[in-house]
């Protein structure tokens, strides 16, 4: 739940950029009276401005302006990180202010000009952000064991840039799937068959004991590739999940296809 003040000095501060007039000439965007949006910065009070780039409403705000001035609601991102640049040099104040309290585009553009230690404070702050792009940009500089938790989140490309980060090998366990799903008829992701492949014996024995008649002929065959070859007998009755998984368990006994 935001904050009400915060709402109502985000509203504040949209009125004033609203004021500004937006053209564009080929790929370059041009603002006519941007002085009204620095006037009104300068006019406020701290706390006003600690309100306004708080907001959780500048999260997914565009920093680029590619659209129609006509059809584009939210046409400042250009503006803003015009400003932020103007503010963060000529104010010691403010700059830290962007460092410490900005929200969404405010904190990506405060993240691309700032230092490594202020990328750092940015990124603790941010990482988990409903912005995909602050959450991408933290989880490219904070230390590699403040990111496992990026293996378990909804968005792929976190999840990616994370195992990018911290290896494969490293952290094939923790994409392995829940044992219990092995058994139906869904489909695992990439990197749960990746991590499968990857997987030892020991890893996967839970899933091996939660084969069905259910469960894929792909996904049957690789787990009966872990099996140790004294075990595998047990399993002969596996090769009705398919083709592979048969001719997977009839090599691992010895039995070449003629």
């Amino acid at each position: 739940m935001v904050d009400p003040k915060v709402r109502k000095s985000y509203r504040e501060f949209q009125k004033h950029l609203s004021k500004i007039k937006v053209g564009k000439q080929r790929w370059v965007t041009n603002y006519s009276n941007e002085s009204v949006i620095y006037e009104y910065w300068d006019s406020i009070s701290w706390a006003e401005k600690k309100r306004i780039v708080s907001c959780p409403s500048w999260n997914n705000y565009p920093s680029e302006f590619w659209g129609s001035s006509q059809r584009s609601k939210r046409p400042y991102g250009p503006l803003l990180a015009e400003m932020v640049k103007f503010y963060s040099l000529s104010s010691p104040k403010d700059r830290e202010l962007f460092v410490k309290h900005s929200q969404g585009v405010f904190s990506v553009i405060m993240f691309d000009i700032g230092t490594h230690r202020e990328k750092l404070r940015i990124a603790n702050r941010l990482a988990r952000s409903k912005d995909k792009r602050i959450k991408g940009r933290a989880l490219s500089v904070l230390p590699v064991d403040k990111i496992w938790w990026a293996l378990h989140d909804p968005d792929y490309s976190a999840r990616n840039k994370a195992v990018t980060r911290i290896g494969f090998s490293n952290c094939y366990k923790e994409l392995l799937p829940t044992p219990s799903s092995i058994g139906s008829h869904k489909r695992v992701s990439w990197w749960e068959r990746r991590a499968i492949l990857l997987a030892d014996y020991e890893d996967v024995v839970e899933h091996i004991n939660n084969i069905t008649e259910d469960t894929p002929d792909y996904l049957t065959s690789i787990l009966m590739s872990k099996v140790p070859k004294k075990d595998i007998l047990y399993y002969l009755d596996k090769q009705k999940n398919g083709n592979e998984t048969s001719r997977i368990i009839q090599m691992m006994m010895g039995v070449r296809e003629s």
